[in-house]
């Protein structure tokens, strides 16, 4: 089970406790923080939902206790928000049934109390759910491994230089839109990963976005006109020769072309740039190799990124 899904499961165990609670008094209820042997959370968890309910300005507490004294079984009295408390319970509830991932009905939540407009993709997805409308999403992917049909979904007439890829680490990412949080998600939904491979890892087209990431992340601090991401730079430490490298670049070029619905490529051209430079915004919060900043032969280090090192390479990650 994963954080998120731990999150979800104890966070829709509190709601529930709270939503029979406010069957007889709908805007403030008596709440014990306890534990017993129902299955329900720790104390110390029950708090910190409560703490979150509280920053979702779904609750307030009155009375008897603070945010710093909950860390242990007490009584509550709780003003509750009856709205906004009914959107959420809903959200979880048709969420849960519509086996939504749970880190993607943590995002929703989270979306969903923030001020923003209902044009907002999130909040719409949100309100969607809400009201019962929306069924599960299923993508496949092709025989060449391509997506097929988009997995973000902008407004139509979008442009590569209003999307933001962030990476939280290898496999984990940020999308925003027009400076606007749109999605955060993984590879593995994105489907950039390897099928030979039963815990779905990373392919290499993956891999060579998370590293010009990085490169990008660095030559920015550094100041540096030129970052070094051209091919020279690049095959020594991702791939066996330069048409190797070529072939995983162009493959990653589709790829996100079919997953964003953008036709155009997402790379400048190389002839007139002089290095692999994406249209998109591209960063990175976690920086996987200390050594990146010296570039060059530095690049060396960055073996595994390639999974080149005499094993036989996936089709799926040389098909042009």
């Amino acid at each position: 089970m994963t954080t998120h899904d731990q999150f979800i499961g104890d966070m829709w165990w509190l709601l529930q406790a709270i939503k029979k609670e406010t069957l007889s008094t709908p805007n403030e209820i008596e709440f014990s923080v306890r534990t017993g042997n129902d299955g329900s959370p720790s104390a110390a968890t029950q708090c910190n939902m409560l703490r979150r309910l509280r920053g979702w300005y779904l609750l307030d507490f009155e009375g008897q206790a603070t945010l710093d004294d909950l860390d242990k079984p007490m009584n509550l009295h709780l003003s509750i928000d009856t709205k906004k408390f009914n959107d959420i319970y809903i959200l979880f509830e048709n969420g849960l049934k519509l086996n939504i991932a749970g880190s993607e009905l943590y995002d929703l939540a989270n979306r969903w109390v923030r001020p923003l407009s209902y044009s907002d993709k999130k909040s719409f997805e949100a309100w969607e759910i809400i009201r019962g409308k929306v069924k599960p999403t299923k993508y496949f992917r092709t025989k060449n491994g391509l997506p097929t049909k988009p997995i973000v979904i902008l407004p139509e007439g979008a442009n590569w230089e209003d999307i933001e890829i962030r990476f939280k680490n290898l496999f984990d990412i940020d999308i925003s839109f027009r400076e606007k949080p749109v999605k955060s998600t993984n590879h593995q939904e994105l489907m950039f990963y390897k099928s030979k491979t039963r815990e779905k890892d990373p392919d290499r087209q993956w891999k060579l976005l998370h590293l010009l990431a990085s490169i990008y992340t660095l030559s920015a601090q550094q100041k540096l006109t030129l970052p070094p991401a051209t091919i020279k730079d690049l095959v020594p430490g991702f791939s066996k020769n330069a048409g190797a490298l070529q072939t995983i670049k162009k493959k990653l070029s589709q790829h996100l072309q079919v997953i964003f619905g953008i036709k155009n490529d997402p790379f400048e051209e190389y002839k007139n740039v002089c290095y692999y430079r994406t249209k998109f915004k591209l960063v990175t919060t976690d920086l996987p190799n200390e050594k990146l900043h010296e570039f060059g032969q530095s690049l060396d280090d960055t073996q595994t990124y390639g999974d080149h090192n005499g094993e036989q390479e996936d089709p799926e990650d040389t098909i042009g």
